[in-house]
């Protein structure tokens, strides 16, 4: 699946060169979560994997359904580093969490490394799932919302081309 008819969900963000942390953030129905999740594996990009190298937060007990994923390349640094008992930043990553009914994707100064756009719009357009609400927003010292909506139609209008 390749994007040619929306921009990129952080099309904003990368134009007013905020950041450094970009984040998408949607809201499903609260009965959607187990759906959620498994729609989640099956329009993963395929930069990503299933997180086994991070332990869940704290707060991923509390999500009921969970569900996380890393980029490749930050996976496999966090592997190697438990491996051999090193510990070293990594400040370029993807991240996509599923907790209960919420999606979010987080990249650490990514800036477009990675496109989740095909994701976000087949999550939208999938009929197992209601769209409650959805931000795109950025953080460094605070959070800073830049878009939101509360429907589908808000955020394809948003990712329009046209």
């Amino acid at each position: 699946m390749t994007n040619t008819h929306h921009k990129k969900w952080y099309w904003e963000l990368t134009q007013k060169g905020v950041g450094p942390d970009y984040i998408f953030t949607a809201q499903f129905h609260i009965d959607e979560s187990v759906s959620l999740a498994q729609l989640v594996k099956r329009y993963l990009p395929s930069e990503y994997v299933v997180n086994t190298a991070k332990p869940p937060s704290p707060h991923a007990k509390k999500c009921g359904t969970y569900a996380s994923f890393l980029d490749q390349h930050t996976h496999d640094r966090l592997l190697q580093q438990q491996a051999t008992g090193t510990t070293e930043n990594i400040y370029y990553s993807g991240e996509i969490d599923v907790c209960g009914a919420q999606f979010t994707i987080f990249h650490t100064l990514a800036s477009g490394l990675y496109d989740e756009t095909d994701m976000i719009l087949a999550l939208a357009d999938d009929p197992a799932l209601t769209l409650i609400f959805w931000s795109i927003d950025y953080s460094g010292d605070q959070r800073v919302f830049i878009k939101k909506g509360r429907s589908r139609n808000t955020l394809l209008a948003y990712l329009s081309a046209v």
